[in-house]
């Protein structure tokens, strides 16, 4: 059996050849044109068919898209793929009907729910730090994303203790708090910048930010009572005392079994998590 998974980013579009191990077998980059899917979607293809006995495609699509008929709407890096049938437009180009989609964030909880060996009795809480914050949720085995796919949008959550907006960002916005980009808008810095400085110098924006962190890993606790909270993005994986910080005061603001019940870990996956869990969305039933 052999499996195609494929991650549409606004600069680069991966695309991954897998056998029934997960090893792979092929792979390429190309780079996703903003204004002309076709260019981009015409070598997938390509690829696509130079492989023989291809039986799924997986997709790690970003969003706003309509994962169920693999159709995006509004995407701001993307401007050319506006209503693009992604999913319609592969099954005619190619010989394979079973293709599924999911957004990064939720392919990348599944992709490593079944990294750290977890099972139907587990769950999984993931969380990605980077320009952005996003989240994923695994519940027995299954992408948990709610009635109408929009569950694990965090951005705009308000998980900080200040009533701070602006930007396009709600009261207390988690992403304007603690992401990169918030960092940056809010200091007027490079996040990696501010953050270098922080053992250096008394700063209370990165402070907001460890906070907001801490209130974000202790109401997925109270929610959802995972087992699992696992980071990742370059936030988090070049600045893991960021995280840990917030784990650390995250403590203090959960009852104790549900401290005693989770364990953390980060990404051991690299840049290939989206591509794996595009790998599970066809193998297993967790859609």
């Amino acid at each position: 059996m052999k499996i195609i998974a494929i991650d549409i980013g606004g600069t680069n579009t991966r695309v991954a050849l897998y056998d029934e191990s997960l090893k792979k077998l092929d792979y390429k980059k190309i780079t996703s044109h903003p204004r002309n899917y076709e260019e981009t979607m015409n070598q997938v293809v390509e690829f696509i068919n130079g492989h023989q006995g291809v039986e799924a495609i997986g997709i790690s699509a970003p969003g706003p898209a309509d994962y169920q008929k693999g159709v995006f709407f509004n995407l701001p890096n993307l401007p050319g793929w506006r209503n693009f049938h992604f999913i319609d437009f592969l099954k005619q180009k190619t010989n394979v009907k079973n293709i599924k989609a999911q957004n990064d964030a939720n392919l990348m909880a599944l992709a490593h729910h079944y990294h750290f060996k977890r099972t139907k009795d587990d769950v999984t809480q993931f969380f990605t730090v980077s320009t952005g914050i996003g989240a994923g949720l695994i519940i027995e085995n299954k992408i948990f994303a709610g009635s109408k796919g929009f569950g694990q949008e965090i951005a705009n959550l308000p998980a900080a203790w200040n009533k701070e907006s602006g930007f396009g960002y709600g009261q207390g916005s988690i992403e304007l708090y603690a992401s990169g980009k918030g960092l940056s808008l809010r200091s007027n810095m490079k996040a990696q910048e501010l953050l270098s400085k922080y053992n250096y110098e008394d700063n209370k924006i990165i402070e907001e930010a460890i906070e907001s962190l801490a209130n974000l890993i202790a109401i997925s606790a109270a929610f959802v009572n995972p087992n699992l909270i696992v980071f990742d993005g370059s936030v988090a994986r070049y600045n893991k005392w960021y995280i840990m910080k917030a784990i650390e005061i995250s403590r203090k603001r959960m009852f104790e079994s549900q401290w005693n019940s989770l364990e953390f870990k980060f990404s051991e996956l690299d840049d290939d998590a989206a591509l794996i869990g595009a790998f599970h969305l066809v193998t297993k039933n967790n859609s």
